[in-house]
């Protein structure tokens, strides 16, 4: 079996063998479709294996990848939606932004509900560290 990095890696050289300038970018959405993961997950399990069915799935998107057929035709994200409306991402998802942002809000007011003023300072520098550690963070190429 393969692990999701050396799979990613593979992608990457197969788009980049065929000329593709973003291969890197494309190679990433490729398998963050095909094995339904996020980026934060797969930063922090590299070293998961894939499945024989999610890399042989991966592999074979690449190649078509590779012969130039636009991503948006082999995954219907959210990209390729917008693509097809003419529009973009964020303006497909602009009305949507104020009540996301609610959300959270309301779900870090309940959450911290029934904590003291020591325990949410705490909390505070958790996400603090994490927020700098995510965004420093640079992967091992």
């Amino acid at each position: 079996m393969q692990t999701l990095e050396s799979l990613l890696k593979k992608g990457t050289t197969i788009l980049k063998d065929n000329g593709l300038e973003e291969a890197g970018l494309d190679a990433w959405l490729l398998l963050e479709y095909t094995a339904d993961i996020g980026r934060a997950w797969y930063y922090a399990h590299p070293e998961t294996e894939a499945g024989e069915k999610t890399a042989l799935k991966y592999l074979e998107l690449c190649k078509q990848r590779a012969e130039h057929i636009p991503l948006q035709h082999m995954t219907d994200t959210l990209l390729g939606i917008a693509q097809s409306l003419d529009t973009t991402v964020d303006q497909l998802l602009y009305d949507n932004t104020p009540v996301l942002v609610s959300k959270f809000d309301a779900d870090i007011k309940e959450l911290t509900s029934d904590c003291s003023n020591q325990e949410k300072e705490f909390l505070l520098e958790i996400i603090k560290s994490t927020k700098t550690a995510l965004r420093n963070y640079k992967p091992v190429k």
